[in-house]
């Protein structure tokens, strides 16, 4: 019965043009053959029976990879419980045969996906970035946030408060161990499908040009401090920053060193990391909706 739910979800997901964006980024940005890049159909996820899942549990899953966080008010009671509840499981060999596979982007820098009838476009932009142990990560991450990563940011300024082109549009630094990206996404009416990209390019192109103000700076990093207050604010979200660790290859200091760089980072600073790293040419576009509609909003425009 759950199968039949996902696969019905997943055929409402794929009429959507932004799921159909991200799904063709994903290949672009990882190759065919990562498995970030694989989509099932609904007839696949149909077919599945409970000794598939059971059989992929069993071959990938095992608890001497595992590691356990436990956070909160942690008393003898609950270590004596985990002990005598996890503790008596039984323990496999760990899966050593498990590796990721590496990145191979496409070299097509633009691709349509055309969703005929689609009154929406989708656009997803990623230019590939730095690892966490990068010692400029801490640096652009603050200046993606700048340009996107919150609502008075200047991508949100500029396109949605002051042209009206769109609800909301958002960049994104996603850090994994050995890779990162800078993400851009929204959604637009199609007419303004090509205005919404040079409009990006348009801030992107600031940032490495001029230094950020005095004043815009200091809002960014108010925002940031009061976000990263919260990152340690509750039992479930310290064990979530410890989990990190794990999964994304965060060093132990990674959270002063991020407070450290808040408090001391300087306009020109953040402008040759934008230099450095916001190169335009390595702007990879992926945008999903109407090809003919928006043909035609860009001859109108021009």
């Amino acid at each position: 019965v759950k199968c039949k739910l996902f696969a019905r979800n997943l055929a409402n997901m794929q009429q959507k043009v932004n799921y159909l964006a991200g799904l063709e980024m994903n290949r672009l940005y990882y190759g065919p053959r990562h498995p970030l890049a694989q989509a099932c159909s609904p007839a696949q996820i149909e077919s599945y029976t409970t000794d598939d899942f059971r059989s992929f549990h069993n071959s990938n899953y095992s608890l001497a990879d595992s590691k356990l966080i436990v956070s909160g008010h942690i008393t003898p009671k609950e270590l004596n419980t985990i002990s005598s509840v996890i503790g008596s499981l039984p323990v496999d060999e760990a899966n050593s045969h498990i590796a990721e596979l590496p990145i191979c982007p496409s070299h097509k820098m633009l691709s349509i996906v055309d969703k005929k009838g689609a009154v929406q476009s989708a656009i997803s932009m990623t230019i590939r970035a730095i690892p966490r142990s990068h010692p400029d990560y801490l640096l652009l991450r603050l200046l993606v946030t700048a340009l996107g990563g919150y609502f008075g940011s200047r991508l949100m300024t500029n396109i949605r408060e002051d042209k009206g082109y769109t609800y909301g549009i958002y960049s994104i630094l996603a850090g994994r161990a050995n890779d990162s990206y800078v993400g851009i996404s929204t959604e637009c009416d199609a007419a303004y499908t090509h205005h919404v990209i040079r409009e990006v390019k348009h801030e992107i192109a600031r940032l490495r040009e001029q230094p950020i103000g005095i004043e815009e700076l200091k809002a960014v990093k108010q925002y940031m401090l009061s976000n990263q207050m919260m990152t340690l604010d509750t039992p479930f979200s310290i064990a979530e920053y410890v989990g990190s660790r794990f999964l994304y290859g965060v060093y132990p200091d990674y959270f002063n060193d991020q407070i450290r760089t808040i408090l001391t980072a300087t306009p020109q600073q953040l402008q040759q990391i934008a230099i450095k790293y916001l190169n335009l040419e390595q702007l990879r576009i992926v945008i999903a909706g109407d090809k003919e509609k928006m043909a035609l909003a860009n001859d109108n425009a021009e």
